[in-house]
């Protein structure tokens, strides 16, 4: 069992817009998904994670789909100091 994972979070927008969802609701599941890998990694012994939240290629967006995706990301990382984690 490897100690240390690296996860990107990557896919988020293609997988709203296969849901016909828009981008801030892939990116909001993507978040979802955290607390609960960060779960199954304590489960199995993975001792850290380290997640990569944001690509510098997602600066280059539009106003208003970075926006609601560095609030998810600024809720997501308060979430987790919160819980200590």
């Amino acid at each position: 069992m490897p100690r240390h994972v690296g996860v990107m979070l990557d896919g988020n927008r293609r997988w709203a817009r296969q849901k016909g969802a828009d981008t801030a609701h892939g990116n909001q599941a993507g978040a979802d998904n955290i607390v609960p890998f960060l779960g199954w990694s304590e489960e199995v012994g993975v001792e850290f994670v380290t997640l990569w939240l944001l690509s510098t290629d997602n600066l280059g967006r539009p106003e208003e789909e970075l926006r609601p995706l560095l609030r998810i990301i600024e809720n997501v990382v308060a979430d987790l100091a919160a819980a200590g984690r």
